[in-house]
């Protein structure tokens, strides 16, 4: 049986597409919780009057401040860019199924590390910021190999509609990071930090499900389709020193996208400090947080 005939690799596209979804939800949870983060902690909200712009009540805040806060972005975007390399070089080692699942168990860790430092008993101790700082790292550990697996699947299952599922990839992707925005926020103020920290972690686990479920339907359907596509399959090792043959075009589009996400990334991270017209009293509507990612999410999308 040809690959093209073999129905049942339309389910393992529905969880394929899934597999980084908990990943890319993480990813900006500290965007969306910026606030809480990043503020000091008010230990008494009685007491505060209402009517100053400059005083906010903030019992659940972390005190990061700036700088520490921006070094939670830096420590995911910098181990997701360094990892992809060495992470694609083990995915030809290891294989699909089981480089699947060990990239989104990585990732997994790395949530639950994360929402670990905000508990009572880490929180506002000098293992809190290290604990957060690690979770991240893990987090970009997993995700960016976890992409790469995702692809390698995708194309290899479906090499007659190649563009379509790459583009029902992004849009599951994006949808990810939009949930983000318009539910972490609102969650934060209804249930607090920490609940939705694990909520979040335990989100990132059914990446975890969704990859156990291709690797099965990916063995199965490995069984039953032709020899000569199995070979197909296998990706070549490509060796260091064949980087450098690569077209100048690469290089030119490598470059523009870096400049993009440069210019991306930190609007991202630091959306809530650009709450323009916050401190105007007669505005009608002030631009909340949870607006502020309503609007944030539009653009994600």
């Amino acid at each position: 049986m040809d690959v093209t005939e073999w129905k049942t690799r339309y389910v393992l596209l529905v969880f394929a597409c899934f597999l980084p979804f908990g990943c890319y939800f993480n990813i900006d949870v500290p965007g969306a919780l910026q606030k809480d983060l990043q503020g000091v902690h008010t230990k008494n909200c009685t007491n505060l009057t209402t009517n100053t712009t400059n005083t906010t009540c903030c019992s659940d805040c972390l005190g990061l401040g700036p700088d520490r806060y921006n070094q939670l972005y830096a420590a995911y975007s910098w181990m997701n860019a360094v990892n992809a390399l060495p992470g694609g070089y083990f995915i030809d080692r290891i294989g699909n199924r089981g480089s699947a699942i060990l990239t989104t168990m990585v990732a997994s860790v790395g949530s639950v590390l994360f929402a670990v430092s905000v508990t009572d008993s880490i929180r506002g101790t000098s293992v809190m910021f290290p604990l957060m700082f690690c979770g991240r790292l893990l987090l970009g550990a997993g995700t960016g190999p976890a992409l790469i697996v995702q692809n390698r699947m995708l194309a290899s299952w479906f090499p007659d509609n190649i563009l379509l599922v790459f583009s029902l990839m992004v849009v599951v992707l994006r949808l990810g990071n939009v949930s983000n925005f318009f539910l972490t926020a609102n969650i934060a103020n209804w249930i607090g930090l920490s609940t939705t920290l694990w909520i979040a972690a335990a989100i990132c686990c059914i990446s975890i499900v969704c990859a156990v479920v291709v690797s099965l339907l990916d063995y199965y359907g490995q069984s039953r389709v032709k020899v000569e596509m199995k070979v197909a399959q296998r990706s070549n090792f490509v060796t260091l020193r064949e980087i450098r043959l690569l077209p100048k075009t690469f290089w030119l589009y490598s470059v523009v996208i870096m400049s993009f996400y440069a210019c991306y990334l930190p609007l991202i991270g630091n959306v809530n400090t650009y709450k323009i017209g916050t401190d105007i009293p007669k505005r009608r509507r002030p631009i909340t947080t949870e607006l502020c990612m309503t609007y944030l999410s539009s653009y994600r999308q």
